[in-house]
């Protein structure tokens, strides 16, 4: 008998987190709860990584920065 395909579940999809540039007020709480995914650029604002999350713990770690943010300027994307 054969298998039906699998639907990708949101854990399978590659996930990124985003800083939206425009919100941002440089407050860096990001940078702070999640060092090793937000880096900060010359002017003093978040930079993430321009690659998918590494697992659940990266994905926690930037959803926790979302949640933690005052300007509410990161989201995690697709």
């Amino acid at each position: 008998m054969k298998r039906a395909p699998r639907t990708p579940s949101e854990k399978d999809q590659p996930v990124r987190v985003k800083v939206n540039s425009e919100q941002c007020q440089g407050h860096l709480v990001c940078a702070f709860k999640a060092a090793e995914l937000f880096d900060v650029d010359d002017r003093g604002y978040a930079v993430t990584p321009d690659r998918p999350l590494a697992g659940e713990a990266e994905v926690a770690m930037a959803r926790d920065a979302a949640n933690f943010c005052p300007e509410r300027a990161i989201e995690l994307v697709p």
